[in-house]
C-alpha cells in the first residue's frame, strides 16, 4: 500500500493489518507523509530523493532484486490439429443429418 497519508498514523496500519512501513527518512519538511506499507519484506531498496516534479514533497523509490519464482508453473508445448472450413462444415453437416 502506497501512498501520501496525511491523516492515517503509521501506528494504526501496522496494528489493525500487520503491514510494515518501510519509508524512514522525512518525506516532506520533517515528516514522513509518503509511506510505503508491505506485508511481507519484498523490496531491497528504498530511497528518499527530491521529486522531479514541482512539489513539497519528496519522492519514495523502492525496487527488489530479488525475483520471486513460482516453482508452480511449468511450460509444455501442445500440438493440435489445424481445423479447417471444410471439416467444421463436415461437422456441422454430420450433426445435421444425425438423429440422436
Amino acid at each position: 500500500m502506497v501512498g501520501d497519508f496525511n491523516q492515517l498514523s503509521e501506528s494504526a496500519v501496522v496494528e489493525r493489518i500487520g503491514f510494515d512501513q518501510l519509508v524512514q527518512q522525512p518525506t516532506r519538511c520533517i515528516n514522513t507523509l509518503n509511506r510505503v506499507f508491505v506485508s511481507r519484506p519484498v523490496y531491497d531498496t528504498i530511497r528518499v530523493v527530491d521529486s522531479v516534479v514541482k512539489s513539497d514533497h519528496k519522492a519514495v523509490l523502492v525496487c527488489s532484486v530479488y525475483t520471486e519464482v513460482n516453482c508452480n508453473k511449468r511450460k509444455e508445448t501442445k500440438t493440435y490439429r489445424k481445423k479447417t472450413p471444410n471439416q467444421h462444415a463436415s461437422f456441422l453437416n454430420f450433426c445435421w443429418h444425425t438423429r440422436i
